[in-house]
């Protein structure tokens, strides 16, 4: 994701449309039920397109108790909440 850690864990509540986590440095953890989700962001980085800098981080969902149906639909509004408009 083009997006520091401070960013990430600014938007993860709405993200996550009210379900609670709890947050431990550069992981999370999801409570849904019976149901967990683990974020896990790695290093913060730069990506270099000429002399535009722009942050990267690598974030890792692991879904537990979900089926893929269910984990492909929460991803897919997850991600509605991270995209970033240009022009």
């Amino acid at each position: 994701m083009g997006i520091t850690h401070a960013d990430f864990f600014r938007r993860l509540p709405a993200a996550l449309e009210g379900r609670a986590f709890t947050a431990e440095g550069a992981r999370a953890t999801v409570i849904d039920g019976a149901r967990r989700i683990e974020i896990e962001l790695g290093p913060q980085g730069i990506r270099a397109i000429g002399l535009f800098r722009l942050p990267v981080t690598e974030v890792t969902f692991a879904f537990t108790g979900y089926d893929e149906t269910q984990a492909d639909a929460l991803m897919a509004r997850i991600d509605l909440h991270y995209h970033r408009g240009g022009g």
